[in-house]
């Protein structure tokens, strides 16, 4: 795949999403603000069509040029369409969380099953995932990612800063560690199809990113890490740590949420996130923060994973924890506003 893919990337998605700027009002694509909301102005949603408009494209012409792995990505490519479509329906009719979670599930479990299940680097550690087993354990990891990533979207650019780091992290790290061309390009494609709808989303957002690309972006990683780990040094260990962020913030909030008895799909404004937000009157001080954190604590740690291979499940697992761990203290979930 040819290098001019990633910025014809950036410019259809920052098209696209100027589109949806446009016309969201004719459409019914606006995001009214309530108590639980951390905008105060009626805004746009529904920008984040661009990012996956501009992804399948890619993922497309992905599967023509690499061949026999094609019915691979054209299978995380259907699961992609469909994700994106409920999620554009949610934004603007709505869905019951039951019914976005059958859906949400069954591709899961379809793409997955294509996949064959737990990748070999997940199988080495967890020698008992194979089979039913790991196949049922990959659909939790999708389905829990692609809800974090949701819930994770909730203050101007974080969420598409936090797809550009990942996807960016992966490309450098791979590039430096032997992954193949095209796995690079896609990667990058993928990070600057989230920079070109940052560029309206950047605080004050001008358009918020909608379901449609939340859980389009939340499904897309996750199972490009199981995808790569085959065909990759990066794999799904190295992608464990570089979600560690949004990972820690909403498991954090999502145990102590539970813990208090309230319901999880339910809207608030608790996340350690959206608590700094309201703390220094400021997204952009947030997103930035999150990017620093990232750039600084986060990038060495998945280096780390493919530094010392036989060590990647362990720097992963120890990450995760002491991420939880950390949100946890920063009063993820409560109830009191800051």
């Amino acid at each position: 795949m040819s290098l001019w893919i990633i910025p014809a990337c950036f410019a259809l998605s920052c098209g696209i999403t100027l589109w949806v700027l446009r016309r969201a009002k004719s459409l019914q694509l606006l995001d009214l603000p309530n108590d639980r909301s951390s905008h105060t102005l009626p805004t746009p949603r529904g920008g984040g069509l661009a990012i996956a408009v501009t992804v399948l494209a890619l993922l497309s012409m992905a599967a023509v040029s690499l061949g026999s792995g094609a019915p691979v990505l054209l299978s995380i490519v259907a699961g992609g369409v469909v994700i994106a479509v409920v999620g554009l329906v949610d934004d603007r009719w709505g869905l019951s969380a039951r019914l976005r979670f059958l859906l949400q599930f069954v591709v899961a479990l379809s793409v997955v099953l294509v996949l064959g299940g737990a990748p070999d680097e997940v199988l080495a550690v967890l020698p008992w995932a194979a089979g039913v087993a790991g196949t049922g354990l990959c659909v939790l990891v999708v389905l829990w990612f692609l809800n974090l990533f949701n819930f994770m979207d909730g203050i101007d650019g974080i969420a598409a800063c936090q797809s550009i780091f990942m996807c960016a992290a992966a490309a450098l790290l791979g590039s430096v560690y032997g992954s193949g061309a095209d796995s690079v390009v896609i990667l990058c494609g993928i990070g600057a199809a989230s920079a070109g709808f940052l560029v309206w989303n950047w605080a004050p957002a001008r358009i918020f990113m909608g379901d449609v690309g939340s859980a389009f972006l939340g499904f897309l990683l996750p199972v490009l890490a199981i995808w790569m780990s085959e065909n990759s040094p990066v794999g799904v260990w190295t992608f464990v740590v570089l979600g560690t962020l949004f990972i820690g913030d909403s498991s954090a909030t999502l145990m102590r949420r539970t813990l208090n008895g309230e319901k999880w799909h339910e809207a608030h404004r608790s996340h350690v996130y959206q608590r700094l937000s309201r703390r220094f009157r400021s997204h952009a001080r947030v997103t930035l923060g999150f990017a620093a954190a990232n750039l600084l604590l986060v990038l060495p740690l998945a280096w780390m994973t493919l530094a010392y291979p036989g060590n990647a499940a362990l720097i992963a697992i120890a990450t995760t924890v002491t991420s939880i761990a950390v949100f946890w203290s920063f009063g993820a979930g409560q109830r009191d506003a800051v």
